[in-house]
């Protein structure tokens, strides 16, 4: 019987592997003063985690996260990749296409020892929602730069603005995902609300009519 423990096994950790969902995020520089050695170079990062969720708000979030590692190298060896993505409303239906602008989208970069942040001011996005707890959709995005690279960092010194784009599997998770929200807003690039919090006073004549008793 030992073959069904292992084929038991096996299932197990292939159902496992979706429980993180996944993507692809790809980058190509769109610096006009200056090109990459040939050919131009497009950057691929494939995310052993994705997560979708509807914050407190009522805002829909898409979250990634893509880790490699070379032992050899130590730290020098460790990229990471987060993306955080909150483009509006939750879709109405089944999917939806957004608009995206400064505020929607925040990145970090993470090699060796540098670190490079990015936010967009164009690009556009879809959503499909697959069942209660899946949703799948693509993403063509124009971001900047925003924080200084250490000399020793071995990505582009100057990358300019850059065209990202990719696709992504996410599975509904608020707490993984809120998590990978929290590091790409740190150091100064929260995002505002888009509206102040509601707050409930009683109406005028309410308080006429309560006092009057």
């Amino acid at each position: 019987m030992w073959f069904l423990s292992l084929f038991a096994w096996a299932g197990c950790h292939v159902a496992c592997a979706g429980c993180t969902g996944s993507a692809v995020i790809q980058f190509v520089s769109l610096n006009a003063t200056r090109i990459d050695p040939p050919p131009v170079r497009v950057w691929r990062y494939d995310c052993q985690e994705a997560y979708w969720w509807i914050d407190r708000a009522g805002e829909f979030n898409v979250a990634m996260r893509s880790r490699k590692s070379q032992a050899l190298l130590g730290q020098f060896g460790r990229t990471e990749l987060s993306m955080s993505l909150v483009p509006g409303p939750p879709p109405a239906g089944s999917g939806r296409d957004y608009t995206l602008r400064r505020r929607e989208t925040r990145t970090i970069l993470k090699a060796g020892i540098g670190q490079q942040r990015f936010s967009s001011y164009a690009g556009v996005m879809d959503v499909l929602m697959d069942g209660e707890t899946k949703a799948h959709g693509s993403f063509r995005i124009w971001m900047r730069p925003r924080s200084p690279l250490l000399s020793l960092s071995p990505l582009p010194q100057r990358p300019g603005s850059v065209l990202v784009f990719g696709t992504f599997n996410a599975v509904k998770n608020e707490k993984q995902g809120a998590a990978i929200r929290a590091f790409c807003e740190s150091d100064g690039l929260q995002r505002q609300p888009l509206r102040p919090p509601v707050t409930t006073q009683p109406e005028p004549s309410q308080t006429t009519t309560a006092s009057s008793l």
